[in-house]
């Protein structure tokens, strides 16, 4: 969730639609990989070729995985524009930093990670190759979609229709954008992410560099079991669980700043890691935390549920999961594809949204957090 400009909701798209706009996305994707050139987000170098990059690291991957493969939002809404099922290569990865920068991730991608957060010596690191390795995601979707709208028309002839109305289903767009309001978006969200990441990267490229007090742990627990599972993503909640609003996504100043929660969910061999952190100048989320700390773990894991499919596009789901019984999580899931947008005088837009995802918690869903579903060993 980033900041929001004019979206629209009521375009229907033919089937036969749908196949060409596929179609041409897939084709536009490569070339424009093959033209732009390569150059390191963290090196500045540039290289013949990008590493594959993961945000949820690979051994958490095949921790859930049958035969190779893993289920994603697109898959519980049986989403026409993407693929279904992927494998884990190919889940929740992208493409913008060097072979040799990818190396400086080993901390948190490496070993027991539980241990390594209980280490005074070790913390700080692996929360900085966490929030370095969200910001860089970030900013790789960004620059897909502008080069989507910067050089897409000419180069496929892409429809106008479908191209100022397109259903960004993947990696975290899930909305159907007007392409000049896409472009004032991308502008704040882009500068204040780059900004980010330039000062960040000192920290991360010299390892003798001092991270210490960078962040700050908001919330962490160790369950006893393995959830179906996993996420790796930097979240902007609207509404703590009282309802009262924590981000508006809908203020474009540029002086209002929206600020993100960085949440990991890691199932383990035996167990899964919870943890959720943020930048040590950020309060936007104390409330929240304050209302988990009195609530038991159960009405906690409710919570992490709703804000996991209501909020997070980037989740990857065990294909042990049978998605025809998550009825109640398919609908938490549609809350972004029905983002409330209009000349509202006398109600505020990010009011309208917080009711509207409360009507739908009320409805009920399926607790994935809980012990019902877990894996097996």
């Amino acid at each position: 969730m980033m900041k929001v400009h004019e979206l629209e909701t009521d375009i229907k798209l033919t089937n036969n639609d749908k196949k060409k706009l596929k179609d041409k996305m897939h084709k536009f994707k490569s070339f424009s990989k093959e033209k732009t050139k390569k150059i390191c987000k963290l090196c500045k170098n540039e290289v013949q070729g990008f590493a594959n990059s993961h945000t949820i690291p690979q051994s958490v991957l095949k921790r859930l995985t049958v035969n190779g493969k893993l289920y994603d939002m697109n898959t519980i809404l049986n989403t026409d524009y993407a693929k279904k099922v992927k494998g884990i290569k190919e889940s929740e990865t992208f493409n913008c930093i060097c072979d040799k920068c990818e190396n400086l991730f080993s901390e948190y991608e490496n070993g027991d990670l539980w241990v390594k957060l209980n280490d005074n010596s070790l913390r700080d690191r692996v929360l900085l190759e966490i929030k370095v390795k969200n910001i860089l995601q970030k900013i790789n979707i960004r620059e897909e979609l502008l080069r989507l709208y910067n050089g897409g028309l000419k180069e496929l002839e892409v429809n106008r229709l479908l191209l100022n109305n397109y259903v960004l289903r993947e990696q975290n767009e899930v909305k159907i954008i007007e392409a000049q309001g896409f472009k004032k978006l991308n502008e704040i969200d882009f500068v204040d992410w780059n900004n980010e990441l330039n000062h960040y990267r000192k920290f991360l490229i010299n390892k003798n560099s001092n991270c210490k007090g960078l962040f700050v742990i908001k919330y962490m627990k160790k369950l006893d079991y393995v959830l179906p599972i996993a996420l790796q993503e930097d979240e902007y909640y609207m509404h703590d669980t009282k309802w009262c609003p924590l981000n508006d996504v809908y203020d474009l100043k540029q002086s209002h700043k929206i600020k993100a929660l960085s949440v990991c969910i890691f199932p383990q061999e035996n167990s899964t890691l919870i943890l959720m952190f943020v930048e040590n100048n950020c309060r936007t989320y104390n409330d929240l935390i304050l209302q988990f700390d009195k609530m038991s773990l159960e009405e906690q894991l409710k919570w992490l549920t709703f804000y996991t499919f209501s909020y997070t596009q980037g989740y990857c789901l065990s294909n042990k999961v049978d998605i025809s019984h998550l009825e109640g999580i398919k609908r938490v899931c549609t809350i972004n594809e029905n983002l409330v947008i209009g000349p509202y005088e006398t109600e505020r837009k990010i009011d309208i949204q917080i009711n509207n995802r409360k009507r739908i918690f009320d409805m009920g869903f399926e607790n994935v957090f809980s012990k019902e579903f877990r894996l097996d060993a």
